[in-house]
């Protein structure tokens, strides 16, 4: 998953626990799907960017359906929950629309969307990541993304904030 924004390089991975909270939200919300398959979620917080990646994997199918959504953001700016919902619901409203018409063409390059008075970036992606790691360390290269929380040069302490944030989130809900 590649970022938007070309002076994007340092990042953390979303929580799991976030992660865990809004594919359980999708297995709801789109019940048929979920017993036909499995949601995913994954995603990339760099200190001028959020990117997420949403998609659904049907059983015995292997390239999955899945949105690459970027949306700018300021680390200083505060209310990181807000980008987070707004990427989500953007997400799900495109698996929606996928589900009712899989033959609609959705962009394989970035395209801007007004989503709720944010620009929302997306563009759709069929890379089955799980084959990509599978693939890489048959190969001997490891997985595509390592086990470090903070990946580049980044202020841990920007980081961290979003990080706390999102991990506070599920304990409301």
């Amino acid at each position: 998953m590649d970022p938007r924004l070309p002076q994007s390089k340092a990042w953390t991975a979303l929580p799991e626990d976030f992660k865990t909270q809004v594919i359980e939200i999708l297995g709801t919300h789109f019940q048929e799907q979920a017993g036909n398959g499995k949601f995913m979620l994954d995603g990339k917080i760099f200190k001028n960017e959020i990117l997420m990646r949403i998609g659904y994997l049907e059983k015995n199918v292997l390239r999955p359906v899945q949105f690459d959504l970027s949306i700018d953001y300021d680390s200083k700016a505060g209310q990181p929950m807000k980008f987070f919902e707004n990427l989500v619901d953007l997400g799900a409203s495109l698996l929606q629309a996928y589900f009712k018409n899989p033959d609609e063409d959705f962009p394989y390059e970035w395209h801007g969307l007004d989503f709720e008075g944010k620009t929302i970036f997306l563009k759709r992606d069929t890379t089955n990541q799980e084959l990509e790691d599978i693939a890489n360390q048959l190969l001997g290269e490891g997985t595509t993304e390592g086990q470090e929380l903070i990946h580049g040069d980044l202020e841990s302490d920007e980081i961290a904030n979003i990080v706390e944030t999102l991990s506070q989130s599920k304990k409301k809900h």
